[in-house]
C-alpha cells in the first residue's frame, strides 16, 4: 500500500503511513477501479481531440450516451454526498493518484 496524505491545520502536508487493515484492501480495489475509469475517459478524450473516435470501438451516438450517463451519475453522487452534511468525525484524507499512461 502506498502512502496516505493527511491535511493538517497548517498549510503543509504531512505524510502518514498506515498499517494495512482489512478495509484498506476494499479502498485499494475502489481506487484501482476509479483509476481505470479515469484512464478510460482520458483515452476517449485523446481520441476525440485527435479526431480518431473510431479507435474507441463505439460510434459517436453511443459514446455521447455513455458519457452523458457517466456525467449524470457523477452529478447525482456529488449531490447525494453534499446533502449528507459535513462529516467531522475523522481527519480529511488527501489521496494523490498518479495517472498511468
Amino acid at each position: 500500500m502506498g502512502p496516505t496524505y493527511h491535511l493538517t491545520h497548517t498549510p503543509t502536508v504531512r505524510l502518514v503511513v498506515n498499517e494495512m487493515r482489512i478495509d484498506d484492501r476494499a479502498d485499494e480495489a475502489l481506487d484501482e477501479r476509479l483509476e481505470g475509469l479515469l484512464n478510460a475517459l482520458d483515452e476517449i478524450h485523446e481520441a476525440a481531440s485527435a479526431g480518431a473516435l473510431a479507435q474507441t470501438g463505439l460510434n459517436k451516438a453511443e459514446l455521447l450516451g455513455l458519457l452523458n450517463d457517466l456525467i449524470y451519475t457523477a452529478q447525482q453522487t456529488v449531490a447525494e454526498i453534499q446533502n449528507q452534511g459535513a462529516d467531522h468525525t475523522g481527519t480529511p484524507t488527501l489521496r494523490l493518484v498518479r495517472k498511468t499512461s
